[in-house]
């Protein structure tokens, strides 16, 4: 409550001084006097740069106080927020230090976004792997592995069979000796320093491929007059069919445990965030750019405007805009020399 009824009597008091400075500023201004601190010619290309405050004159002529240090050498020379009032709520603070302080904030919000982001994608593979770890090791997909493992061990049985009865046909083994020895013989053209014609290539091979074509039939035609054979291939066919079935039942459990649907949620609501948080960080840099291009702008070639001492209550009360007339620098703070000159 102290510090409240403090603060309303720091502002009335700055309103009361700030009419009776009009005032006055008016009736000397009415009667022909200009002040000498303040130049008013205005160039083709703006406002001259004003004439530097002398060391025991202040921005408003009120008075004399001591001189200044230096400046800071830095880009607002002479910038110092006052104690009453933020810079947040100052008009007559150049600094864009509200665009500056939003960066921070909003760069840890678009880091911690992205690792949100990264945590539910890994919760959704967990729950994933979870999921399918459970069916996989259930009773009944074992025996349905283990049952197509011993059709195909059958099948294969069940032909070696079949064709060991070929073992003993002499028109069967006189086609596998020259096939083997067709192909020998295409090995050894291959490896000769002289390359062999196109035409004795494509002989030998075309010879070898009939065989090898007579071979494949006779097998086919042992195996196909073997019942057992084709009694292990259906059970084959049966055991991998379900098998599948299975292995379809097991990704449709996956996709529908609800486990693996809120973790599949949590990751579009964290890609949604990622991508708003990166959005706002990037628009939050461009703004606070163009604040220091804007008040660069500003410290580097001044122009007259007007500052209201009615502003911080946000103009309503009064019913009109009232402000000193400056060029160059608005009330608050004092204009240094040693500040870039404007470009000319």
């Amino acid at each position: 409550m102290t510090n409240d009824v403090a603060q309303f009597s720091r502002r009335k008091w700055m309103i009361d001084r700030a009419a009776a400075i009009l005032a006055v500023g008016a009736m000397l201004v009415a009667a022909g006097w200009r002040p000498a601190s303040i130049a008013w010619a205005q160039t083709s290309g703006g406002y001259a740069q004003p004439a530097a405050p002398a060391a025991n004159e202040t921005p408003d002529g009120a008075g004399t106080q001591p001189t200044p240090p230096p400046a800071a050498a830095d880009l607002f020379q002479g910038y110092r927020p006052s104690i009453g009032y933020p810079e947040t709520y100052n008009p007559n603070v150049l600094y864009p230090g509200q665009e500056l302080r939003a960066l921070p904030g909003a760069r840890a919000n678009a880091v911690a976004a992205r690792a949100v982001l990264r945590q539910a994608e890994s919760a959704l593979d967990r729950a994933v792997a979870d999921v399918t770890r459970v069916h996989l090791r259930s009773a009944e997909l074992q025996r349905a592995i283990e049952e197509e493992r011993a059709a195909w061990k059958a099948l294969e049985d069940a032909r070696a069979e079949a064709l060991s009865d070929l073992k003993d046909d002499e028109n069967y083994l006189a086609l596998q000796r020259l096939r083997q020895r067709l192909a020998e013989q295409l090995e050894q053209l291959r490896r000769r320093e002289q390359k062999p014609s196109v035409d004795q290539i494509v002989a030998i091979a075309s010879l070898r491929l009939e065989y090898a074509m007579t071979v494949s039939a006779m097998e086919a035609a042992a195996v196909a007059a073997n019942p057992a054979v084709r009694d292990a291939r259906q059970r084959l066919v049966r055991a991998s069919q379900r098998l599948r079935e299975l292995r379809l039942r097991m990704e449709d459990a996956v996709r529908n445990d609800q486990q693996v649907i809120l973790a599949r949620r949590a990751v579009q609501d964290a890609r949604i965030a990622a991508l708003a948080s990166d959005a706002y960080f990037v628009e939050a840099r461009n703004v606070a750019e163009i604040a220091m291009d804007y008040a660069y702008a500003i410290r580097t070639r001044p122009v007259p405007y007007f500052i209201t001492p009615y502003s911080y209550y946000g103009g309503y009360g009064y019913g009109y805009p009232v402000g000193y007339p400056m060029v160059g620098y608005p009330v608050g703070y004092r204009y240094h020399p040693s500040a870039p000159a404007p470009p000319r």
